[in-house]
């Protein structure tokens, strides 16, 4: 009976509990191998997935920031404001003195801003030719005691001071009050004579030999002008204090 068992369920005759144990433990061993690597399979999908949902989100990231722009501020009378009519701002003074002064250096005489006197005017260190203090070219800013005068010294002030600035100059060096005329170039190349007049704390006064930037710089009044911005946007009670250049306001009221 037992032989016939054996064929009927295809058992060869000299089966024994050795064998079966034997071969038992051999399909458990492959049973364990195939799933182990059938764990590992899974795992290393994960991370595939892992790393592409990562990939997918930081890409979508990425086109987040780039298509985010910031808004330009409008050009105001606030001294801590640094923003033109344009809506596009003087560089912030972020560059080292080192730093700036290799980049000023191809643009003109490389000096220091010690303190800002006027809307138009301050004093460097170290001094040219024993003179001290600079007058931009072509502009005007208002004096202290005429409307808009603190508010143009506050901006030269938060603009220039304490910063590397590069002198580029004109035909007539100095004015009758022994003061250096120069063109300002702030590290970035903006010329900070336009930026005064651009944002409304200066007039133009351009007054020949020194005519280089004459049409920049009545480029930038006229659109301060049509935006009304700064010293534009005053009543005409105030516009009428502020000194005649030839620009149809002040020379008294």
């Amino acid at each position: 009976m037992a032989e016939m068992l054996h064929e009927k369920r295809g058992i060869p005759r000299n089966w024994n509990s050795r064998t079966w144990n034997l071969r038992s433990r051999c399909y458990l061993l492959v049973f364990l191998i195939a799933l182990f690597a059938l764990s590992g399979c899974g795992g290393q999908t994960d991370d595939d997935g892992s790393a592409g949902t990562t990939g997918t989100g930081a890409t979508g990231t990425g086109a987040t920031e780039s298509s985010v722009t910031e808004a330009p501020l409008e050009a105001t009378d606030d001294p801590a404001a640094i923003e033109d009519a344009t809506g596009t701002s003087v560089r912030e003074a972020t560059e080292t003195p080192l730093e700036a002064e290799e980049e000023l250096a191809p643009q003109g005489t490389v000096v220091t801003v010690q303190r800002a006197t006027g809307g138009d005017t301050f004093l460097i260190s170290p001094a040219i030719e024993g003179k001290n203090e600079v007058k931009l070219i072509g502009v005007d800013a208002p004096e202290a005691e005429e409307p808009f005068g603190d508010a143009a010294l506050a901006q030269a002030s938060s603009t220039i001071e304490g910063r590397k600035v590069a002198l580029g100059f004109d035909d007539k060096k100095t004015d009758d009050a022994g003061r250096i005329l120069a063109y300002v170039r702030l590290p970035g190349g903006d010329l900070f004579n336009e930026f005064m007049v651009l944002a409304g704390y200066a007039q133009v006064n351009v007054s020949p030999p020194n005519t280089r930037y004459a049409e920049d710089l009545q480029a930038a009044q006229q659109q301060a002008r049509d935006t009304e911005t700064g010293i534009w946007g005053l009543p005409p009670d105030q516009l009428c204090q502020l000194a005649d250049d030839g620009n149809g306001i002040g020379g008294g009221c």
